[in-house]
Formats: structure tokens, C-alpha cells, sequence
């Protein structure tokens, strides 16, 4: 059975009777794939949303604490790769990080499989704990994942308004190492993205003008408290550098 390229995600549901599933999944997913990429998430999503003095994870450090430059940093005037360059942070130095801020260029994507009911948070730890507000999400459905928290909670969009919720999607092991465990059972729903995010840190020098980094893949800042939490420093920071640059 061939489809027109022209119906939308809707025109799919109505025909789910003799329209197989892995197509409406295929065509549905795809098209929110395409409109998060393109700024066309659904009506009331902004991008990029900035959440002021935030982190993501478990050992997240929003504000005031300091940092060790395992490789020289460029600080910007403003929260911009194209802002002017108002300080340098040399290798080995120590600065402050007054706040961190994380920005949500493009929302991760996690496809309904079938009706679904979240009745209860799971955090893995205890049992089950009854959730404010029950969602009844339908088969098709696309939830849009804002941010992660920390052990497997999110903030997500859906029903037209940001809501927070734990993991019961399955997804790609190898694409979820910044965001816990995430289980491979896709039963119910399955993630297709993660949300695309640039983290600024807002840092004091020990010399020169407080400014703004882009933190990268590779941070060239690293909280002290992380490294002696676990027991690590630059000199192995830039090891595990080398050995991913193969």
C-alpha cells in the first residue's frame, strides 16, 4: 500500500485501522523529527529555551564553585560564539564558576508505540510513587524531551505544557551515556533523539574580566569537587582526551 507524502501525522491515525503500525510509526516520528529540527516544534515551544543557573545529572553544580582549566578557555562577552573575547583562561589555572546556564537549541524526540497511561513516577530505588496528574498518551504520540534532571527524570513537553516525569521509553544504549541507564524495552514508546544543548559557564579568572565559555565536548573546565569526588585530575583528564582522539 503506497501513502502520499502530503497527509499529515493525523490523516494516519484516522486510517490505523489498515495502515500498518510500523508505518504511522515511521511517518509520525519522522515529521517530529523534521519539525524540531526545523524550529517547527509544536505551538508554544520556543527554542532555544535558557534555564538560568541549571545543570543536568546526578552531579550537577549550578552555581559558585571552582573549576581547574585542564586546557586554555576562551571567555565571551556574552553567551554567544560570536561575542568578543574578553579574557583567556591558561592551562593549570583555577576559576570561579559564579553560574552555569544551559541552553535547548532543538528538544529530543520519544515516539508513542501504543496507548499508554503513566500513573506512577519510578525511579528504580523504591516502589512506585503515584503521580499528581495520570497521562493517558495514544498510539502516535510524540513527547518532547526539554531536559534531563537527574536518575532518570525529565522535563518534557506534551499536552501543550512543560511536565517532568521518569524514563518509560526504551532507546539507543550507546546514544544515552550523558543520561543514565536508559532501559531497551521500547514496548510503549521509544526515544528517537536527545535534545541538542549548549551549556555556558559564567566565569570569574583569577585576572582579567569575568566572562562567558561554551563548554565542549572535551571541557577544558572541570569542577575541582568532581575531580576529587572522583579522584581524578587534568594530567588524566587530557589522557582520556588522546585516547578518544585515538
Amino acid at each position: 500500500m503506497s501513502i502520499s507524502r502530503s497527509r499529515t501525522c493525523r490523516d494516519l491515525r484516522r486510517l490505523s485501522w489498515i495502515v500498518p503500525l510500523a508505518i504511522l510509526l515511521a511517518a509520525c516520528s519522522d515529521r517530529a523529527v523534521h519539525q524540531a529540527a526545523h524550529g517547527s516544534a509544536p505551538s508554544g515551544l520556543v527554542f532555544p529555551m535558557v534555564f538560568d543557573s541549571t545543570c543536568e545529572g546526578e552531579d550537577c553544580e549550578a552555581t559558585n564553585f571552582l573549576a581547574a582549566a585542564c586546557d586554555s578557555a576562551v571567555l565571551r562577552a556574552t553567551r554567544s560564539d560570536s561575542s568578543p573575547v574578553v579574557a583567556r583562561v591558561g592551562i593549570d589555572d583555577t576559576v570561579l564558576v559564579l553560574s552555569r546556564s544551559l541552553h535547548v537549541l532543538e528538544p529530543g524526540i520519544v515516539l508513542l508505540r501504543r496507548e499508554y497511561t503513566l500513573a506512577t513516577d519510578d525511579d528504580g530505588e523504591g516502589p512506585p510513587s503515584p503521580r499528581k496528574d495520570t497521562l493517558h498518551f495514544a498510539s502516535g504520540d510524540t513527547l518532547y524531551l526539554i531536559r534531563y534532571l537527574e536518575l532518570g527524570s525529565w522535563v518534557w513537553w506534551y499536552g501543550g505544557r512543560l511536565q517532568s516525569g521518569y524514563e518509560f521509553w526504551g532507546g539507543d544504549n550507546d546514544e544515552s551515556v550523558a543520561y543514565g541507564g536508559i532501559s531497551d524495552d521500547s514496548t510503549n514508546a521509544v526515544r528517537r533523539s536527545v535534545p541538542k544543548i549548549a551549556h555556558w559557564w559564567h566565569v570569574r579568572p583569577r585576572t582579567g574580566r569575568e566572562g562567558w565559555w561554551h563548554a565542549d565536548p572535551r571541557p577544558a573546565l572541570v569542577s575541582l569537587n568532581q575531580m576529587l569526588h572522583w579522584n581524578d585530575n587534568c594530567p588524566s583528564e587530557r589522557k582520556s582526551w588522546a585516547a578518544e582522539k585515538g
